[in-house]
């Protein structure tokens, strides 16, 4: 369940910076002494032999290794040795696929093997043509599937139906690629289980046809507390049917689980959030390497699955920026080894699948945690996994004995600085020796060998933008193909025969044959996402086929800067064009311009071209112009395109995107907020937030005479939030429809504003200020309104102040619900303060990327000179929206520096390159 992944973002890492410049996860030089270091004792008895070890995973869902497909065959091979190839990088040992429906489950989508009864394509997809090449990688790697949505006429079938369904997916894995599945999710992940289906139908019927081999993991549920455990205690059947049990998203387990004599998994868990870096509870240290270790301690789970593991999917979708390998850029062979690929190998390459825990050796806490594992034989090979998530050394003594061997140990250590690191070996003297684990680092010692970090045979090959012009007739790909550089959102674009010339891009999922979503998910209007986010100016243009349908429609997209969840269009710029010949040039779902065609045929192919030059985007049909919108603060200024639909047939041919002439920039280099050549002065808080921002990172100014609190500032201080009774605590913000349930926050200032979702299940809260009387605020809307001001406060009398919001559990006629939100609250002062960045750039331009508010006040200084002050009111409210931008600058060196007078968030800056439109071109 994503809203459960998102649980622990609650806990911004909140920065306080004054001075000259931030950067994220800089370590820090050590200067303590062996004086300062904390110290323990461990004994480690061999014959103290816990449970199997059985490695490590990755969930390959939603799309996530969909770019891996478009990759050079030379980085490809690498990508997947990094993986999956035993003792060379992360040696994952478990492959678990989604087995498609054509719904977005979380990112993307997966497309369905089976559309209809009597339709099949195994090959559809990523994620058999990966399983194979992963199986070759390391022959030993187990094949996982399990199911998140369901294809329609499966879900209004029988159970032959759904029987089908699966049956001819491993009968296609079987005979297309030479695959036999070792396990299966035999229903629904993290949604329904139907126990009668497992027991009556689905194993009888699989002993029966050939599949008696693969097992059933049950039941990939989150927040169950594992009852699966209890159904199976009191089912003598269904126990017997079940061969593992998998719970997601927790690290400990209950007393029937663990008495089951089944492997406990943690089947689906989070790999290090890359912009969290290595400390904190959402670090890589504590999340993920001190996870793997209590996943076994407290939980005595002896398997973790990485959801995703590998992030080949745009760095744009919904969450985004938490793969441990980065392969995004399949036009340049680019791709990024991140720390979790060398967190999993300080496990897989030094305890293989059979070896068993040492219990004496294993214990997780605040301060020590470590865990041991031995080889399966007499040998006494044994290795010990340690993780400091602390500032201050560690130092361990471990006495040896049961039978453990006293062969030399060897060490190796990833730390902030260095990766997957060998260092001096140990000698144990009378079965003892010592070590000093540095802070906030990871190391494994071992009687082995064998270990290595692995290198690419092709090497690392630049990070290059996609060169334009981009062109696509679709003639040379296979029917039935998804065309490179395409990650379907919502609906399935494939190749066909149905082009103006040839060959089209067509959208296949219709209104009959839509399938029934994942139960935390729910799928877009039909669109697929193509090319570079560093793309600014330039045109995209395709024909586009209604195929005769008067009640559809099409659109052409650009400067995609977010897919997000829901049933919402990219946000970007389209040209909707519907088949009565009415359109419609909108930013995401908000209509900029609208109109209509004369004598419009939806049986004719019609072509549609978006330009964008800088701050304007000119709309043209059929080779006319029919509106242009100049867009300013709350504009967007650079990212890919789409292409998109409703649910019925739709085609696009002779895809175009060009550069606008020789002399406007095309791409922008992003800079993130976090970067170390952005300098900052003033009082900032630079934050590990949500996927809606460039790589989960933010920057937030307190400046001018009001203070913006969010509901993720936790406490009891002072502009903190203080929550009371049972909440939900989510990214973007935490709600409550337990009646008494509380918030309150201390504040200094003259007034206080409250800002909440307004929705229709919202219900009335009740506000007070210094324990005053109450006001009821009503939080019903006949639609969702986010971020709506709901509340303000009379002016108050200069000092400390207390506003507290609570939930009455009432609500007008109309609402379905009464809920109530927690987002954010503002304060104003009464005392002004600034905060400021610098920026030295090389370019022609410069875009400033942030979150547009209420109020924005700034000045903006080039080169020592003021160019402008702005002083804005209601802008296009929004994430990654432009702040500010200035064009036409002298090629060359340019200094940027912004004065805030208001509150600011900073989001990334990107600067206008040169015009070259060269890049990398498709394959």
């Amino acid at each position: 369940m994503n809203q459960t992944r998102a649980l622990s973002l609650t806990l911004s890492l909140l920065l306080p910076l004054s001075g000259a410049f931030f950067t994220w996860g800089t370590p820090s030089a050590i200067s303590a002494t062996d004086s300062d270091a904390e110290t323990t004792t461990v004994h480690i008895d061999g014959t103290t032999e816990g449970r199997v070890w059985e490695g490590l995973g990755y969930v390959s869902s939603s799309g996530s290794s969909k770019l891996l497909m478009d990759y050079p065959k030379e980085q490809q091979q690498d990508i997947i040795d990094f993986l999956f190839k035993p003792d060379f990088g992360a040696g994952l040992t478990h492959y678990k696929m989604e087995i498609g429906s054509d719904v977005n489950s979380s990112s993307g989508t997966e497309p369905s093997h089976m559309r209809s009864r009597t339709d099949f394509d195994i090959t559809r997809g990523s994620g058999l043509w990966l399983a194979q090449k992963a199986k070759k990688a390391n022959p030993d790697l187990l094949l996982d599937a399990l199911r998140w949505g369901t294809p329609k006429w499966v879900a209004e079938g029988n159970r032959d139906d759904k029987y089908l369904y699966y049956k001819n997916f491993l009968q296609g894995a079987r005979d297309h690629y030479g695959l036999e599945f070792d396990y299966l999710g035999p229903d629904q992940n993290e949604g329904a289980f139907d126990r009668d289906w497992v027991v009556d139908i689905l194993r009888p019927r699989f002993n029966r046809d050939g599949f008696a081999d693969v097992k059933f993991v049950a039941k990939d549920a989150v927040g169950s507390n594992w009852s699966i455990a209890a159904q199976t205690k009191q089912d003598p059947a269904l126990n017997e049917a079940i061969d593992a049990f998998g719970e997601h998203y927790t690290f400990t387990s209950t007393t029937d689980a663990q008495a089951s004599n089944k492997p406990l998994w943690h089947s689906e868990a989070r790999p290090p959030l890359r912009s969290a870096g290595m400390r904190g509870s959402i670090g890589a240290l504590e999340d993920v390497a001190k996870g793997i270790m209590a996943a076994y301690v407290n939980g005595k789970m002896t398997k973790v699955e990485f959801q995703p593991f590998l992030e080949s999917w745009y760095d744009n979708v919904v969450y985004n920026t938490k793969g441990s390998l980065i392969a995004d850029k399949p036009w340049s062979g680019h791709y990024e080894i991140g720390k979790g690929v060398w967190i999993a190998a300080h496990f897989t390459q030094f305890a293989k699948p059979g070896w068993k825990f040492i219990d004496s050796g294993s214990a997780v806490g605040s301060t020590f945690n470590y865990v041991t594992l031995k080889k399966p034989d007499n040998s006494g090979n044994y290795s010990t996994i340690i993780t400091n998530v602390t500032a201050k050394p560690q130092t361990y003594t471990f006495h040896l004995s049961g039978g453990l061997s006293t062969d030399p140990v060897h060490v190796w250590r990833t730390n902030e600085k260095e990766d997957f690191v060998q260092l001096n070996s140990i000698k144990p003297k009378n079965a003892t020796y010592s070590i000093t684990i540095e802070p906030y680092s990871l190391y494994s010692l071992t009687t082995t060998t064998g270990q290595q970090k692995g290198k690419p045979k092709h090497g690392f090959p630049k990070n290059k933008n996609l060169s334009l012009p981009y062109t696509d007739n679709f003639n040379r790909y296979n029917i039935g193909n998804q065309p490179p550089y395409t990650m379907d959102q919502g609906g399935a674009f494939e190749i066909a025969k149905i082009g103006k010339e040839g060959k089209a891009l067509r959208q296949v999922i219709t209104s009959n044959i839509k399938p029934v979503d994942w139960v935390y998910r729910n799928s877009p209007n039909p669109y697929t996402i193509l090319g570079d986010s560093e793309w600014t100016n330039y045109s995209v243009s395709s024909d586009v086929s209604l195929e005769g349908n008067r009640d559809g429609y099409v659109f052409v997209a650009g400067r995609v800067v977010d897919n997000p969840s829901g049933h919402v269009p990219p946000l970007g710029y389209n040209l909707r064009l519907s088949g009565d010949g009415s359109w419609e040039l909108r930013r995401g779902d908000t209509v900029l311009k609208d109109g209509s065609l004369k004598s419009f045929d939806p049986a004719q192919w019609h072509r549609i071209k978006l330009t964008f030059i800088n701050q304007t985007i000119q709309a043209s049909i059929d080779g006319k112009e029919i509106t242009r919108v100049d867009e300013g603060i709350g504009g967007l200024a650079s990212g890919m395109i789409a292409l998109g639909s409703g649910y019925h047939y739709a085609s696009f041919d002779n895809l175009r995107v060009e550069a606008i002439d020789a002399q406007t920039p095309v791409f922008s280099k992003r800079i993130d907020d976090v970067d170390s050549s952005i300098q900052y002065e003033g009082e900032w808080k630079h934050v590990h937030d949500s996927y809606i921002h460039y790589k989960r990172t933010l920057s937030k100014a307190t400046a001018g005479d009001v203070i913006q609190i969010d509901h993720t500032a936790l406490g009891t201080d002072l502009h903190q939030f203080d929550f009371e009774g049972s909440w939900n605590h989510g990214s973007n913000d935490s709600w409550s429809n337990q009646t008494d349930a509380t918030y309150q926050v201390r504040f200094e200032g003259k007034q206080v504003k409250l800002y909440m979702i307004k929705a229709p299940n919202h219900g009335i809260a009740a506000v007070s200020i210094d324990g005053g009387p109450e006001t009821e605020v009503d939080l019903y809307s006949p639609s969702r309104q986010e971020e709506a001001l709901v509340y303000t406060s009379p002016d108050l009398p200069p000092g400390e102040h207390r506003v507290k919001v609570r939930v009455t559990g009432d609500k007008n006629e109309s609402a379905t619900n009464s809920w109530i939100m927690a987002d954010r609250i503002v304060v104003k002062t009464g005392v002004m303060k600034q905060a400021e960045f610098t920026q030295p750039f090389h370019g022609s331009g410069i875009s400033i990327i942030g979150v547009t508010t209420d109020h924005l006040l700034f000045d903006v200084y080039v080169d020592g000179k003021l160019v402008q002050k702005i002083h804005k009111e209601n802008a296009p409210k929004g994430n990654k929206r432009v702040l500010y931008q200035i064009t036409d600058l002298q090629p060359g060196k340019h200094h940027l520096r912004l004065i805030a007078k208001s509150p600011l968030q900073l989001d990334a800056l990107e600067v206008m390159e040169a015009t070259s439109a060269k890049g990398s071109g498709r394959p």
